[in-house]
């Protein structure tokens, strides 16, 4: 009896399969097999973009960019005063004063872009200043030549400083201050000038060609 019972369930699974096989619906001649999808792919890591530092670039400093168009706009009007007070005339006709005698160096600032101011009344009292835009390749040598002909040259908070004092004829006494700050070198002398109001005058100077 177990053969006889096996023969009929394949026989009913046969006929299952037939029924559903009837049943399944007819496919569209119209629709189209879904392509077939791509196989995934893997996305190479990313290098992460550069971004810009957070440290801000130093700014130049020192940089004076151009010289004054004449000596009335190189000082502040409260220190044009004082030189005024203490000299009497800006610039006045026929008159000179030397503000180093270091050949080396005129040889080195003499193209170089100049404003001259002298401060001299009638008399044995004078300041003369000769601004100068100093080329980037020649600082070195004016530090070296400054250094050469005057001891004890120093620098003082980013400035290259030099002095001098010597006593010259009938008891008059001369005063060199020489200022190398950035691009902007200063070369002064004073006749029986105060040498206060010499440093002051420089640093006045300065400013106000910064702005």
């Amino acid at each position: 009896m177990r053969p006889v019972r096996l023969a009929v369930s394949a026989a009913v699974v046969a006929a299952a399969g037939i029924a559903l096989a009837a049943c399944a619906p007819e496919p569209d001649p119209g629709a189209t097999s879904p392509a077939p999808s791509a196989a995934p792919t893997t996305e190479a890591p990313r290098s992460p973009e550069p971004t810009a530092s957070e440290t801000p670039a130093p700014e130049p400093t020192g940089s004076a960019g151009a010289l004054p168009a004449d000596c009335a706009s190189a000082y502040s009007p409260q220190m044009a005063d004082r030189l005024r007070e203490a000299f009497g005339q800006l610039n006045p006709e026929g008159g000179s004063y030397n503000t180093h005698f270091m050949g080396d160096l005129y040889d080195i600032v003499q193209p170089l872009p100049t404003l001259t101011c002298l401060w001299s009344p009638p008399g044995e009292v004078a300041l003369m200043t000769d601004a100068i835009l100093v080329a980037p390749d020649r600082a070195d040598d004016i530090r070296a030549v400054l250094s050469a002909n005057i001891p004890g040259c120093q620098d003082t908070g980013g400035d290259f400083v030099c002095v001098s004092e010597s006593e010259q004829t009938q008891g008059a006494k001369r005063t060199e201050y020489h200022v190398l700050h950035g691009d902007l070198l200063l070369l002064s002398a004073g006749l029986n000038a105060d040498f206060t109001l010499v440093q002051e005058a420089v640093a006045d100077m300065i400013a106000t060609i910064e702005g």
